[in-house]
């Protein structure tokens, strides 16, 4: 986080990897350009015209998508620089509230709390089906188990499959929301002290 708050590490970072991202493109591009080439003037040709036309299609698209890249990252660089400031606000928040890292690992024990007692009942559930003989479609005779549930069994596992899903969820949006309540509580704080501070 302290690296974060510096404005040159930062910026080197984030326009580092755009640069970096746009280069892939244009690197594959040229590099599929000089192999249709390197294909087209092999003596003997071992390459068809159609894998040729194809290394031809593919660089010109990757060419063209990195000059798009090009142009929305243009386009985009007021946002860019918006979420570099955010950053580095993420960066001081952290120095300021270094306690705030270790809520993650919190939440993953709540949801390993809760996956626990989510797989007795679902072990449970499984184990109430009845059990039958099955017969495979195949020229030997081969007879398997297989479970079959009631409609109540069927209803119910789809309301456990419901909690699970409903459950995660809310572990983690409780997350964002203190990791999110305690970033402004700290920004705003910091903003109004400092006026207030004012002569």
């Amino acid at each position: 986080s302290q690296l974060l708050r510096i404005q040159l590490i930062l910026g080197f970072m984030i326009w580092g990897s755009i640069i970096a991202s746009i280069s892939i493109f244009f690197l594959c591009g040229g590099y599929a350009y000089s192999t249709a080439v390197a294909w087209r003037k092999a003596d003997p040709i071992v390459q068809s015209d159609s894998n040729i036309m194809a290394a031809n299609i593919c660089s010109y698209i990757l060419i063209g998508l990195g000059g798009l890249a090009i142009v929305v990252t243009i386009f985009l660089r007021k946002q860019i620089m918006l979420s570099m400031a955010c950053v580095s606000s993420a960066g001081r928040s952290m120095s300021a509230m270094p306690t705030m890292a270790l809520f993650p690992f919190l939440q993953v024990i709540g949801l390993a709390s809760f996956m626990a007692v989510w797989l007795v009942y679902a072990v449970h559930l499984a184990s109430t089906g009845d059990i039958g003989l099955k017969s495979l479609p195949t020229t030997a005779t081969v007879a398997v188990r297989t479970y079959e549930f009631d409609e109540f069994t069927t209803r119910s596992g789809w309301y456990l499959l419901f909690c699970f899903y409903w459950t995660s969820a809310f572990i983690g949006a409780v997350g964002e929301i203190v990791i999110a309540m305690c970033v402004s509580k700290w920004y705003f704080t910091r903003y109004v002290k400092a006026n207030y501070d004012k002569p």
